[in-house]
């Protein structure tokens, strides 16, 4: 089994006055069919990146939830770690999975501005990715149908935003749609996560 640094959203619990880290209980069922087990980080940046530098995990995963706070995100602790962790990763080459709100992070990281899109919140879409016809999630409202970065497009949707992306040399890739929500694990995504981190 592999260890997998995986990042959390922030979720305001206002019964308790408090700011919680918290992860999809399916992240770590998705995980163990990938031959990995989690490292749950939390939206600390010394403590997210001592713990990446003491573990040495084989990957990192950044999930999705909470908007970039540039795009009226309400998490700016969790924005200042995975940042911290992107540049890490890259100097450091440890390889990295953006999912959703990861990969728009990726996106922003390298240049590329977001918009406001419509029709991808809580439906379905089909695309090609890698070569293979796909059906997949989608609960994003930000996104882009242009690409001014290094980063290849590797799925679009049919109205032409972008699903996903891999850096040319970089072992760094992101995804649109949220694998662990499937009722199913699809096979393509076990096998994506898998080739990252083994």
């Amino acid at each position: 089994m592999k260890l997998v640094a995986i990042s959390q959203r922030v979720d305001e619990v206002a019964a308790y006055h408090e700011r919680r880290d918290s992860l999809d209980q399916r992240w770590s069922q998705l995980l163990w069919q990938c031959e990995a087990i989690p490292l749950l980080l939390p939206n600390a940046p010394n403590s997210a990146i001592a713990l990446v530098q003491q573990l040495k995990p084989a990957a990192v995963i950044f999930t999705g939830g909470n908007s970039l706070s540039i795009y009226q995100g309400d998490a700016p602790e969790r924005d200042l770690t995975e940042k911290r962790l992107l540049a890490h990763c890259i100097t450091e080459g440890i390889p990295l999975l953006g999912v959703c709100r990861g990969m728009q992070l990726i996106q922003d990281h390298f240049g590329q501005p977001l918009q406001q899109i419509e029709g991808h919140v809580a439906t379905r879409c089909a695309l090609r990715f890698d070569g293979q016809l796909r059906d997949v999630n989608s609960y994003h409202n930000l996104g882009c149908r242009q690409n001014n970065t290094p980063l290849q497009v590797t799925a679009l949707a049919h109205d032409g935003v972008i699903k996903a992306i891999r850096h040319p040399t970089l072992a760094i890739q992101g995804i649109m749609w949220h694998p662990e929500r499937e009722s199913k694990y699809h096979p393509a995504d076990i096998e994506l996560i898998k080739g990252l981190i083994h």
